[in-house]
């Protein structure tokens, strides 16, 4: 079988395999769900990890040179998604004491909005499943009390009360009269449902939270780890100290984000940073990732590639993040509104504070109290804090990823200057793969001496920055 068929059919067992597992997943992506909606039975996680082996030693049997580009980067994006899978499966501990997974968010939201007769059957299975879900989710994290990180039991109860809500609001108002016709079961599912909700959240609220002491951190190996397989980005994590700055000489993060300190500071005519206490009111929070239909407009010039599963399914906050603050590129890009507060100065002050809170957090320099008061100085407290500080906990590296995706499209059409062309021609180029992380979009979509150039100027000469695989 040639090359490129081999991998096409490797591709597509897996992923028919894979949503098998991820049915959450497999709702946003409008695949159909024969099984169940929520899975924590450890046999279906050892099963996973199995699946994985099974992907990877599929992938490193191919000859990856004979592959056309289009294959090589969803190889890429695979191999680097089915590493840091296989990683966490083998560590679930972190997993099993984030109180937030336990909920199904996603999945609901995407079902209750404007649903089709097909996802509101898909609904009703899931409003089935949640009691006793939630009451083994319980079960299992009274055993775990003392390692829960409190802003993430905090924020769980307040999201588990938000669904209790909402699901009555739907049971009992115009929703059910509008989309429960044929489904005479569901307004009493609705009211099952929320019913378990308000209990997990008395549960987080009044059991949990007094004896929650854990660490939100996930440790200097596993942050390395995401930013090289999930951001594309090979940029030292392992050479900085544990107070976050660098172990031996200078390290190349630390040095990247001092660089884009100054940067910030020189255009704002020497504007101190940190930030004094209340000097910047922090508006700007994580990346939400683009849901499916927003990511198919980044490769509006080729739908069928960007819509291919590995494309999806990828990580793109790096390039998020650059089109949002990089010069002349916000415009136009995809998602782009007139919201200034997700451009300009401020912005990117803010968004150099949230990649400094991920570093010192995974790198065990900073703890809940410490990161909270940071962000209490910035102008940001209560709730609002709290689910920024879970955003920053549940996703190690994407704030770090998103200040360095900015600052490499900033090198590297500074350093390629015409041979981008205008604003606009960079953006298209850059944005022909899909929403992907910038490293590959750079690298894939503009050129190799355009990421080699833009790498150099923000990681320096001597640094990986992306591994060419395999």
């Amino acid at each position: 079988m040639p090359e490129a068929a081999e991998f096409d059919a490797l591709r597509a067992e897996f992923y028919q395999g894979w949503f098998h597992y991820h049915p959450e997943r497999a709702v946003l992506a409008g695949v159909p769900v024969t099984g169940r909606l929520l899975l924590e039975d450890d046999d279906d996680l050892a099963a996973l990890r199995a699946w994985l082996e099974e992907l990877l030693l599929g992938l490193d049997e191919l000859e990856f040179a004979a592959l056309d580009a289009d294959r090589q980067l969803d190889w890429e994006l695979m191999a680097g998604a089915a590493r840091v899978e296989h990683r966490e499966l083998a560590h679930r501990d972190r997993c099993r004491r984030d109180p937030l997974h336990c909920l199904p968010s996603a999945a609901l939201a995407r079902l209750t909005r404007a649903p089709t007769a097909a996802l509101l059957g898909t609904l009703a299975r899931l409003l089935d499943e949640i009691p006793e879900h939630l009451r083994q989710s319980q079960a299992r994290l009274r055993f775990l009390a003392a390692d829960l990180a409190p802003p993430l039991v905090r924020v769980a109860a307040r999201e588990s009360q938000h669904w209790c809500e909402s699901l009555r609001v739907l049971a009992r108002g115009s929703w059910l009269h509008r989309y429960g016709q044929g489904h005479p079961d569901l307004g009493g599912a609705l009211e099952s449902a929320a019913l378990a909700l308000a209990g997990y959240a008395h549960c987080l609220t009044d059991e949990l939270a007094p004896r929650a002491q854990g660490l939100l951190g996930c440790g200097a190996e596993h942050l390395d780890l995401r930013l090289r397989e999930v951001h594309f980005l090979d940029c030292g994590v392992l050479d900085c100290g544990p107070d976050g700055g660098p172990a031996d000489g200078d390290g190349p993060l630390f040095r990247a984000l001092e660089r884009a300190e100054q940067v910030c500071a020189e255009g704002e005519g020497g504007a101190q940073f940190p930030p004094e206490t209340g000097s910047l009111p922090l508006t700007v929070g994580p990346v939400p990732l683009p849901d499916w239909d927003e990511r198919a407009r980044f490769g509006a010039a080729d739908p069928e590639r960007a819509r291919r599963l590995p494309r999806l399914l990828a990580n793109p906050v790096s390039l998020v993040v650059a089109c949002d603050l990089c010069r002349g590129c916000a415009q136009d890009a995809p998602g782009a509104d007139d919201d200034a507060s997700r451009r300009g100065p401020a912005a990117r002050r803010a968004r150099l504070l949230l990649a400094r809170l991920d570093l010192d957090l995974h790198m065990g320099r900073s703890d809940g109290d410490a990161a909270l008061e940071r962000l209490h100085r910035a102008g940001l407290a209560g709730a609002a804090a709290d689910a920024l500080l879970a955003q920053l906990a549940r996703h190690p590296g994407d704030a770090l990823a998103g200040v360095l995706g900015w600052r490499l499209l900033e090198q590297a059409r500074d350093a390629a200057g015409a041979a981008l062309g205008t604003a606009s021609a960079c953006r298209d180029r850059l944005l022909s793969q899909g929403a992907i992380p910038l490293p590959l979009a750079l690298r894939y979509g503009v050129g190799r001496a355009a990421w080699q150039a833009a790498c150099a100027g923000v990681l320096g000469a001597g640094v990986a920055g992306l591994s060419v695989r395999p």
